[in-house]
Protein backbone atom coordinates (compact mmCIF):
# COMPACT_ATOMS: atom_id res chain seq x y z
CA UNK A 1 0.00 0.00 0.00
CA UNK A 2 3.13 2.65 0.73
CA UNK A 3 4.46 1.74 -2.50
CA UNK A 4 7.76 -0.29 -1.22
CA UNK A 5 7.57 -2.62 -4.41
CA UNK A 6 7.41 0.35 -6.96
CA UNK A 7 10.08 2.38 -5.46
CA UNK A 8 12.06 -1.06 -5.16
CA UNK A 9 11.76 -1.40 -9.21
CA UNK A 10 12.65 1.99 -9.79
CA UNK A 11 15.58 2.13 -7.76
CA UNK A 12 16.94 -1.78 -9.18
CA UNK A 13 16.19 0.14 -12.96
CA UNK A 14 18.22 3.06 -12.38
CA UNK A 15 21.06 2.35 -10.60
CA UNK A 16 21.74 -0.74 -12.90
CA UNK A 17 21.25 1.59 -15.80
CA UNK A 18 23.35 4.24 -13.66
CA UNK A 19 26.03 1.34 -13.60
CA UNK A 20 26.08 -1.22 -16.27
CA UNK A 21 29.58 -2.59 -14.83
CA UNK A 22 28.03 -3.87 -11.27
CA UNK A 23 25.77 -6.49 -11.13
CA UNK A 24 22.55 -5.40 -9.27
CA UNK A 25 20.78 -8.30 -7.16
CA UNK A 26 16.65 -8.39 -6.62
CA UNK A 27 15.21 -10.41 -3.80
CA UNK A 28 11.86 -10.87 -3.66
CA UNK A 29 10.93 -11.81 -0.16
CA UNK A 30 7.44 -10.86 -0.34
CA UNK A 31 4.84 -14.09 -0.69
CA UNK A 32 2.73 -11.92 -3.05
CA UNK A 33 5.83 -11.68 -5.38
CA UNK A 34 4.78 -9.07 -6.98
CA UNK A 35 8.46 -7.27 -8.10
CA UNK A 36 9.13 -11.16 -9.42
CA UNK A 37 6.10 -10.04 -11.48
CA UNK A 38 6.80 -6.78 -12.61
CA UNK A 39 10.76 -7.80 -13.78
CA UNK A 40 9.40 -10.87 -15.55
CA UNK A 41 6.60 -9.24 -17.47
CA UNK A 42 7.73 -9.93 -21.75
CA UNK A 43 5.78 -11.69 -24.08
CA UNK A 44 3.95 -14.13 -21.02
CA UNK A 45 2.87 -12.51 -17.89
CA UNK A 46 4.93 -11.98 -14.92
CA UNK A 47 3.04 -14.30 -13.12
CA UNK A 48 2.84 -17.12 -15.24
CA UNK A 49 7.01 -17.02 -15.75
CA UNK A 50 6.89 -16.89 -11.95
CA UNK A 51 5.05 -20.16 -12.58
CA UNK A 52 7.42 -21.40 -14.66
CA UNK A 53 10.68 -21.11 -11.97
CA UNK A 54 8.87 -22.45 -9.40
CA UNK A 55 8.33 -25.48 -11.56
CA UNK A 56 12.34 -25.08 -12.85
CA UNK A 57 14.82 -26.84 -10.78
CA UNK A 58 18.38 -26.38 -9.80
CA UNK A 59 18.99 -29.83 -8.25
CA UNK A 60 18.19 -33.10 -10.20
CA UNK A 61 17.97 -35.48 -6.84
CA UNK A 62 16.34 -32.67 -4.45
CA UNK A 63 14.03 -30.29 -7.13
CA UNK A 64 14.55 -27.41 -5.67
CA UNK A 65 12.31 -24.76 -7.07
CA UNK A 66 14.14 -21.73 -9.07
CA UNK A 67 12.85 -19.22 -6.33
CA UNK A 68 13.36 -17.76 -2.90
CA UNK A 69 11.93 -20.69 -1.64
CA UNK A 70 14.63 -23.26 -3.24
CA UNK A 71 17.31 -21.13 -2.24
CA UNK A 72 16.22 -21.24 1.13
CA UNK A 73 15.72 -24.74 1.42
CA UNK A 74 18.87 -25.56 -0.18
CA UNK A 75 20.86 -23.56 2.22
CA UNK A 76 19.50 -24.86 5.04
CA UNK A 77 19.63 -28.21 4.03
CA UNK A 78 23.42 -27.70 3.04
CA UNK A 79 23.03 -28.92 -0.49
CA UNK A 80 23.56 -25.35 -1.99
CA UNK A 81 26.86 -26.34 -3.26
CA UNK A 82 24.84 -29.32 -5.58
CA UNK A 83 22.78 -26.98 -6.95
CA UNK A 84 22.96 -26.27 -10.78
CA UNK A 85 20.70 -24.46 -13.65
CA UNK A 86 21.48 -24.64 -17.79
CA UNK A 87 19.37 -21.55 -19.00
CA UNK A 88 18.09 -22.14 -22.58
CA UNK A 89 21.30 -20.09 -23.47
CA UNK A 90 23.28 -23.03 -22.63
CA UNK A 91 24.80 -20.60 -19.61
CA UNK A 92 25.60 -22.94 -16.84
CA UNK A 93 24.55 -21.31 -13.06
CA UNK A 94 25.93 -23.39 -10.15
CA UNK A 95 25.45 -23.12 -6.30
CA UNK A 96 23.69 -19.91 -5.48
CA UNK A 97 23.96 -18.37 -8.65
CA UNK A 98 21.78 -21.16 -10.06
CA UNK A 99 18.55 -19.93 -8.47
CA UNK A 100 19.46 -16.36 -10.39
CA UNK A 101 17.08 -15.32 -12.97
CA UNK A 102 18.34 -13.00 -15.59
CA UNK A 103 15.04 -11.56 -16.90
CA UNK A 104 16.92 -9.36 -19.44
CA UNK A 105 19.60 -12.26 -21.16
CA UNK A 106 17.06 -15.60 -20.48
CA UNK A 107 14.84 -13.41 -22.79
CA UNK A 108 11.72 -12.85 -19.73
CA UNK A 109 11.69 -9.46 -20.28
CA UNK A 110 14.23 -7.58 -22.36
CA UNK A 111 13.37 -3.91 -21.11
CA UNK A 112 15.17 -4.50 -17.87
CA UNK A 113 18.76 -4.05 -17.69
CA UNK A 114 21.14 -7.11 -18.21
CA UNK A 115 23.25 -6.43 -15.33
CA UNK A 116 19.54 -7.45 -13.36
CA UNK A 117 19.07 -10.86 -11.83
CA UNK A 118 16.55 -11.95 -9.79
CA UNK A 119 16.09 -14.12 -6.54
CA UNK A 120 11.84 -14.62 -7.76
CA UNK A 121 9.46 -14.56 -4.90
CA UNK A 122 7.16 -17.50 -4.35
CA UNK A 123 4.10 -17.83 -2.48
CA UNK A 124 4.99 -21.15 -1.23
CA UNK A 125 7.42 -18.76 1.06
CA UNK A 126 4.62 -18.93 3.79
CA UNK A 127 4.49 -22.99 4.19
CA UNK A 128 8.34 -22.77 5.24
CA UNK A 129 7.97 -20.67 8.40
CA UNK A 130 6.62 -22.66 10.49
CA UNK A 131 9.56 -25.36 9.90
CA UNK A 132 11.93 -22.44 9.72
CA UNK A 133 10.48 -20.99 13.20
CA UNK A 134 10.39 -24.01 14.92
CA UNK A 135 14.39 -24.35 14.05
CA UNK A 136 15.39 -21.10 15.39
CA UNK A 137 13.40 -21.54 18.64
CA UNK A 138 14.41 -25.03 19.63
CA UNK A 139 16.15 -24.75 22.83
CA UNK A 140 19.56 -25.95 21.37
CA UNK A 141 19.12 -23.31 18.24
CA UNK A 142 21.37 -20.22 20.31
CA UNK A 143 24.19 -22.68 20.96
CA UNK A 144 27.51 -22.47 19.32
CA UNK A 145 28.41 -25.42 17.01
CA UNK A 146 32.14 -26.28 17.11
CA UNK A 147 32.47 -27.28 13.85
CA UNK A 148 31.44 -24.28 12.85
CA UNK A 149 31.81 -21.88 15.56
CA UNK A 150 27.92 -20.45 14.61
CA UNK A 151 24.60 -21.55 16.30
CA UNK A 152 21.85 -22.28 13.99
CA UNK A 153 19.75 -19.75 14.76
CA UNK A 154 22.72 -17.67 13.43
CA UNK A 155 23.33 -19.75 10.11
CA UNK A 156 19.67 -19.23 9.44
CA UNK A 157 19.71 -16.18 10.27
CA UNK A 158 22.53 -15.15 8.40
CA UNK A 159 21.94 -17.17 5.97
CA UNK A 160 20.00 -14.85 2.80
CA UNK A 161 23.43 -12.57 3.50
CA UNK A 162 25.67 -15.49 2.85
CA UNK A 163 23.61 -16.10 -0.25
CA UNK A 164 23.65 -12.41 -1.27
CA UNK A 165 27.65 -12.64 -0.68
CA UNK A 166 28.21 -15.92 -2.51
CA UNK A 167 25.70 -15.26 -5.49
CA UNK A 168 27.86 -11.92 -5.96
CA UNK A 169 31.21 -14.02 -5.97
CA UNK A 170 30.00 -16.05 -8.66
CA UNK A 171 28.44 -13.43 -11.06
CA UNK A 172 31.57 -11.24 -11.40
CA UNK A 173 33.89 -12.72 -10.42
CA UNK A 174 34.92 -11.52 -7.00
CA UNK A 175 32.85 -8.39 -7.68
CA UNK A 176 30.17 -7.08 -5.11
CA UNK A 177 26.78 -6.64 -6.36
CA UNK A 178 24.73 -4.13 -5.13
CA UNK A 179 21.46 -6.03 -3.61
CA UNK A 180 17.88 -4.59 -3.25
CA UNK A 181 15.36 -6.46 -1.04
CA UNK A 182 11.52 -6.07 -1.43
CA UNK A 183 9.38 -7.69 1.78
CA UNK A 184 6.16 -7.12 3.05
CA UNK A 185 5.15 -4.88 5.43
CA UNK A 186 5.24 -7.03 8.66
CA UNK A 187 8.04 -8.71 10.51
CA UNK A 188 8.03 -11.99 9.20
CA UNK A 189 11.25 -14.38 9.75
CA UNK A 190 12.28 -13.31 5.76
CA UNK A 191 12.11 -9.63 6.79
CA UNK A 192 14.61 -10.37 9.84
CA UNK A 193 16.70 -11.94 7.83
CA UNK A 194 16.67 -9.51 4.91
Amino acid sequence: GVGKTTLCFHSVVAYAELHPQTNVIVVDTDEQANLSQVLLTGENTGEANCTKLREDTVNTVEMYPRTLCGALLASKENNIRDCVFTTEDGTILEKESSFLVNPNREGYNKSIPSNVYLLCGDPRIVTLVPDFQADLNAPVAREIVSATGMSKWGKLMSSLKNFHANASQQLSSGTDAKVFIDSNPSMTIWTQMA
